[in-house]
């Protein structure tokens, strides 16, 4: 996947689909399959612009943990999708106050000289959220520019909304948050050193390294996959503060079934299917090995 300027002039012409894509739920990924079909019909490459920060950060102050895909997790997933480029646009209070038309004659004409957009029904840009896909479709016609909307009910009668993944996904509702994602949640992050705990024990864990903003189910054991470098295999996972430790920093810690890898130095993503168990804190540590081992037993048997 290439990863296209945001301020380097004359990249294009293009088919291009714009938006902050914070899950890419099944509604992006049907402006995706629209925008490549609307590509190979024109003959040009297709590019999918998102915004970095995300502009609820900028418009309303958005902090903590709250995005389902922050930045270099959207890109994997991107790059998963099968996307050919992408262009991470800067999100400044300063681009906020641009009217929508002159975004795109001052902004995204010059950079990716489009040939056709294509939105969702619900898109809205420019300076208070002014410009609509009315906007983009007038515009469009003065300018000799393809302008496609698709409905945002999808094909199955429901509404893709990443803001009721969020909520299932606070919740820790995992089945409702995969309805709403067309997939299971994940977990991305690089694996970086941990004080070796896990493999004392006897169950060596991979340490991810989360964004400050990515949102998180509530504390507990889960069970799901992982995967790395092309390979993937179930996992267990261990989201919380350690309590038995008396741990306060949260920690993300990933046990590989039937692996005995060290993870530090690469990239994990682990998928949430199954919650086992709230996180606790136990007397001894004889007593939490029993416990991890009957939790992994459990999710082997889940995960069959």
């Amino acid at each position: 996947m290439e990863i296209w300027e945001p301020d380097r002039p004359g990249q294009g012409p293009a088919v291009v689909t714009m938006g902050t894509f914070d899950g890419l739920h099944p509604g992006h990924r049907a402006l995706f399959a629209r925008a490549r079909a609307e590509a190979e019909h024109r003959g040009v490459p297709w590019v999918v612009v998102t915004f970095d920060p995300p502009p609820a950060v900028v418009l309303r102050g958005r902090r903590g943990r709250w995005e389902l895909t922050p930045r270099a997790e959207k890109l994997w997933w991107l790059e998963r999708l099968g996307v050919p480029a992408v262009v991470v646009w800067p999100f400044t209070p300063e681009l906020a106050q641009v009217e929508a038309e002159a975004f795109l004659d001052r902004y995204l004409v010059p950079v990716l000289r489009p040939v056709a957009l294509v939105e969702g029904g619900d898109f809205t840009f420019g300076r208070g959220g002014r410009g609509t896909t009315a906007t983009l479709a007038a515009w469009g016609e003065r300018h000799g520019v393809a302008v496609v909307v698709l409905p945002r009910m999808g094909p199955d009668g429901q509404s893709y909304s990443s803001s009721r993944a969020r909520a299932a996904v606070e919740r820790g509702a995992l089945a409702e948050a995969e309805a709403a994602l067309g997939r299971p949640y994940t977990a991305y992050g690089p694996v970086v050193p941990g004080d070796g705990i896990g493999r004392t024990l006897g169950v060596p864990t991979a340490n991810l390294a989360l964004a400050a903003d990515k949102l998180m189910p509530p504390y507990g054991i889960y069970g799901g996959t992982a995967v790395w470098d092309g390979a993937e295999a179930p996992a267990v996972a261990s989201w919380g503060v350690r309590p038995t430790f008396a741990g306060r920093e949260e920690r993300f810690e990933v046990h590989v079934l039937d692996r005995d890898e060290d993870f530090r130095g690469r990239t994990l993503t682990f998928s949430f299917r199954t919650y086992v168990r709230p996180e606790a804190r136990f007397a001894t540590t004889a007593d939490l090995v029993a416990q991890m081992a009957a939790d992994i037993a459990e999710v082997r048997r889940r995960l069959g």
